[in-house]
């Protein structure tokens, strides 16, 4: 609810920021295209700005998710209402509790207003245009085909109107002044312009408090007017006697909301602008005046790509310059194929990473994590915190990250601890000085640390990685070589599948000739199957005869060789078969 009162927020400043200088500069100019072509660029610079990322510099950290786990863990098993690459394996501790509500209870009751607003105002227009399609059938005498229009003429007395490519008359109308009139509409017609209307209608129904977009309605149609006139005029219908005959028009009966209507009011406008001479060709560069203020409202009100918190409602949790914010909070963070909100806990090297019930590790490098906002509590030292109160602390205060998992509630509970952890013994870092590159085929890419998973052709259990530099600043595949490359027993295992090409091998072999590595195996034909969602159905009835739990499913299909995308596309029907949501 939060992102949807933000979204509206910075939606509508950016049409303040781009409206008001044109209601200065461009509104009274006889430039009817570009005028147009100006309102229609700020409606949809206004819905798409918001919604755009826009690159920050990047810290190049090398990233990691939390559906990546340690080589010494078990493979990960899917979860109720997540992605198959997560297993919950123990119950939290009962002690923990959950997270401060995120956001204040205000923006809860204005997200709830807006939404409401929204309902509201589409309802509204979706009658107006089920009433305005009614009208234009309801009491038609007969029907022309016409420049590609239909033309209805109707008995009564009816303000005429077009919509789409359809113009309605009255039979007095026609029979007394049908040539200007359907000259103009056809005009509408021919420029499309309810195709704007229904664009200013979604606008207003996202935007329905906002006054400045009833203004730039006003304005669009406006120039709809000032276009439809001028096709009319252009077509050799005499000046004065259209302008008489807006003139006994304007004070016809009124007519469907939504629809472009002869009788548009305010008629003193229309004739002054038929009045105007066109202008100079400098006139035009007016419009220049949105280039910089598009750049400024994508710095200032875009979706920035470094993971932090946007939130108007709560400050960013900054940290010294030299060093990186420990918790931040970054909306829309896509996670494997899924897009959620997350929080992206970073951590340095060497830290203490513990997967309760799972195994433990410690860091290789200066790396995060990424936590669905939705389905994780997060905690500093003990002490439960959200969204709105992030710690201020930077990254490297962090000594150790403890994650415990709830399956039955679908819910993660991860513990931040910055006070001195003995580490034991028996926790070592990640690195292992073999790496086995992994190509499944259709250009992707992963990577699993020795060679065991890798030889049974297990594409489930592999960390995707990338061929090159991701939008995060990492170096992909090559991070991880260079990670491991100075290690004496350090080799590389390339694995393809059969449906990898030879220009994928090629280019992972350059790659490594590149960074100087010469002690490298490729193997070629490894099997990779594609289960259909049936063949899934029956897998998994059988399974369950058997008394296989669902915890245990996921490694099971990894040894029959599936690979991720079909694990993604068909679970759905495993957690049918054994009750799960």
């Amino acid at each position: 609810m939060n992102d949807l009162l933000s979204y509206s927020l910075r939606s509508a400043a950016v049409l303040a920021l781009l409206l008001i200088p044109y209601l200065l500069l461009l509104r009274h100019e006889r430039l009817f295209r570009l005028n147009r072509a100006v309102l229609l660029g700020i409606l949809l610079l206004a819905l798409s700005v918001p919604l755009c990322h826009v690159p920050m510099p990047a810290m190049k950290w090398h990233t990691t998710h939390l559906d990546i786990q340690p080589p010494a863990a078990p493979a990960p098993a899917p979860t109720e209402g997540s992605e198959p690459t997560v297993q919950p394996t123990s119950q939290p501790d009962p002690d923990m509790a959950a997270p401060a509500a995120a956001g204040l209870p205000w923006t809860v009751v204005l997200g709830w207003a807006c939404l409401a607003g929204m309902a509201a105002t589409g309802t509204v227009h979706l009658m107006q245009v089920a009433r305005m399609r009614g009208a234009i059938r309801s009491g038609c005498l007969w029907t022309l085909r016409e420049n590609g229009c239909t033309v209805y003429c109707h008995a009564e007395d009816v303000a005429p109107f077009s919509w789409m490519r359809s113009i309605v008359i009255g039979e007095a109308d026609y029979r007394m002044h049908g040539r200007p009139i359907i000259l103009h509409e056809q005009g509408h017609i021919l420029h499309c312009h309810s195709l704007d209307v229904l664009l200013l209608a979604a606008v207003e129904t996202l935007q329905w408090w906002n006054p400045l977009v009833y203004v730039l309605g006003n304005c669009l149609r406006d120039v709809h007017e000032y276009q439809a006139d001028d096709h009319a005029l252009r077509r050799g219908v005499g000046l004065r006697e259209y302008q008489m005959l807006l003139v006994r028009k304007v004070a016809g009966s009124g007519t469907c909301a939504l629809a472009n209507s002869f009788n548009h009011s305010l008629i003193q406008k229309r004739i002054s602008m038929m009045m105007k001479s066109n202008p100079r060709k400098r006139a035009r560069a007016k419009a220049l005046y949105l280039v910089p203020l598009v750049a400024l409202a994508l710095s200032a009100f875009a979706t920035p790509e470094t993971a932090g918190q946007t939130s108007g409602s709560a400050a960013l949790a900054t940290a010294p310059a030299d060093s990186v914010p420990m918790v931040t909070f970054k909306p829309r963070e896509r996670m494997g194929r899924k897009v959620a909100d997350a929080y992206v806990v970073h951590f340095p090297l060497n830290t203490w990473i513990e997967n309760v019930g799972q195994g433990s590790y410690l860091s290789d490098c200066a790396t995060h994590m990424a936590f669905e906002a939705t389905q994780t509590s997060l905690q500093l030292d003990g002490a439960t915190f959200g969204r709105s109160s992030l710690p201020r602390l930077p990254a490297a205060a962090v000594r150790k990250v403890e994650i415990r998992r709830n399956a039955r509630k679908n819910h993660m509970w991860v513990n931040i601890i910055t006070r001195e952890v003995k580490v034991p013994a028996s926790v070592r870092p990640t690195t292992l000085p073999v790496v086995t590159v992994m190509l499944p085929g259709r250009n992707e890419i992963g990577f699993a640390q020795g060679t065991a998973a890798a030889q049974k052709s297990n594409w489930m259990n592999v960390s995707a990685t990338a061929w090159d530099t991701d939008r995060f600043g990492n170096k992909g595949i090559r991070k991880e070589l260079e990670t491991r490359r100075g290690h004496p027993d350090f080799k590389v295992y390339i694995y393809a599948s059969t449906e990898a090409t030879q220009q994928e091998i090629g280019r992972m072999e350059g790659i490594l000739k590149a960074q100087g590595i010469s002690n490298y195996t490729v193997v070629r034909d490894l099997t990779i199957v594609h289960p259909s969602a049936d063949e899934f159905r029956q897998w998994a009835l059988a399974e369950k005869q058997k008394g296989t739990r669902y915890d245990q499913l996921y490694n099971l299909m990894a040894q029959k060789h599936a690979g991720c995308d079909d694990i993604r596309k068909h679970w759905h029907v495993v957690k049918a078969v054994y009750g799960r949501k």
